[in-house]
């Protein structure tokens, strides 16, 4: 699986002064430098296969100003963000869910809740059974990715009526066998003060390994509510990026 990886070496910056007696000491040092630095990047790079973007750190600071005679052992480290495809994205714009999706009871702008955008947003309100969930389709996300996204709960009265008990909160979770069966992976609390009270809030969350199949579905559940005008909340602009 093609995840972030990291990779690092540690090597003695004298042994750069072992190949030229006669090159001065900072240049010596300077192409060692720029060497291993190479090195580093090559090995990141095809551990990944597709890499987005690559880092490095060195310590002690890795310059051309040391000595490769007097200069201490310099230690390298890097990370690789694998490049992503989005395999599903719902903006709600249109007022409908996308194909495959699947939801309770919602509206698409209420409570004078300007979205990020100023555009449609999907809103919790009739529940089904006394649960309300916003369910995605099938996507493979069999090497990891993220689930992106805006979630904010209610803060004022019906149909924006503020959650209030610790069994009402909104839960994202994921299945691998179709729906028969569900795994909680994120959770954000019914804390007053939170962030998802005062506003819609950016969320970036991991797909955990459990969830990495080839046709896993995700949603976004509230397992209690006192009924279909009380503890609201919504989901804007949903985005699932799988790695390569």
């Amino acid at each position: 699986m093609k995840q972030p990886v990291q990779a690092s070496f540690t090597t003695d910056a004298s042994l750069a002064a072992a190949s030229s007696r006669t090159m001065n000491p900072r240049l010596k040092y300077a192409t060692f430098v720029a060497s291993a630095i190479t090195l580093l990047l090559i090995l990141l790079t095809q551990s990944t296969g597709f890499s987005q973007s690559v880092s490095f750190t060195s310590s002690p600071n890795g310059s051309a100003t040391g000595n490769a005679c007097t200069s201490p052992s310099v230690s390298f480290s890097g990370s690789v963000t694998p490049a992503s495809t989005q395999v599903s994205s719902a903006n709600f714009n249109s007022g409908t869910l996308p194909s495959g999706w699947s939801s309770t009871g919602f509206t698409s702008s209420v409570c004078s809740n300007t979205s990020p955008d100023n555009s449609n947003y999907w809103w919790a309100t009739t529940n089904s059974g006394g649960v309300r969930w916003l369910q995605t389709g099938s996507v493979n996300v069999s090497n990891g990715g993220t689930v992106q996204f805006y979630i904010r709960y209610g803060a004022s009265g019906d149909p924006c009526e503020e959650l209030d008990g610790a069994d009402e909160v909104v839960n994202l979770q994921y299945s691998t066998n179709g729906g028969s069966t569900w795994t909680t992976f994120d959770t954000w609390d019914a804390i007053t003060n939170s962030a998802w009270y005062s506003g819609w809030y950016y969320e970036s969350t991991d797909i955990p390994a459990g969830a990495r199949t080839s046709s896993t579905l995700f949603r976004w559940y509230q397992a209690a509510n006192s009924g279909d005008a009380l503890d609201h909340w919504g989901v804007e602009s949903v985005v699932i990026n799988a790695y390569q």
